[in-house]
């Protein structure tokens, strides 16, 4: 009845070696940034008790979003530039792959000179879902946590959407 009583073992949904890179990986994050921020960071879910943001396709909510997002990351939102860029019309400086396959939604970058970091959104994104303009813009804010703050010195693309994780700034 509904599987209540089943007689099946439970299963981990990932291989060993994925659950084992996953334990390790949210060790190594705990020990970055403290346990404090495990312990006692609050879930921003991407619905109107956390913004209080009307998505209309401009890029105002953009920086709502982002501003919101980046005190969550504790990041000082102060020190990035948010811009919004065509893929088709800047389709060299952001292709995926070295067949030049796949565009990227969002880049990061930082400007060693003055300290500042740049996050790049492209403008599709800006009428897409709320949870994915969210989603992404976490995921670029959390280079700014690993890169940025120097904390790794090569990207890692897996690390970085777990980071999203431990400052549960992105929910399914």
């Amino acid at each position: 009845m509904f599987g209540l009583f089943s007689q099946k073992q439970p299963q981990c949904p990932v291989d060993e070696q994925t659950r084992l890179w996953m334990e390790h990986a949210f060790l190594w994050l705990t020990q970055q940034f403290g346990e404090a921020v495990v312990q006692k960071k609050g879930v921003i879910l991407p619905n109107s008790n956390f913004f209080h943001v009307i998505y209309d396709g401009t890029i105002e909510p953009l920086h709502k979003t982002a501003a919101i997002v980046a005190k969550q990351m504790d990041i000082d939102i102060d020190v990035i530039d948010l811009h919004v860029y065509d893929q088709n019309a800047n389709r060299a400086i952001f292709t995926v792959g070295e067949d030049g396959q796949g565009l990227a939604a969002g880049a990061y970058s930082k400007n060693e000179n003055t300290g500042r970091y740049d996050i790049f959104i492209e403008k599709t994104f800006l009428t897409r879902k709320p949870e994915e303009i969210l989603a992404l813009l976490a995921h670029e804010l959390a280079h700014i946590k690993l890169l940025g703050e120097k904390r790794l010195e090569d990207n890692d693309e897996h690390l970085t959407e777990l980071t999203t994780v431990l400052f549960r700034s992105v929910t399914a």
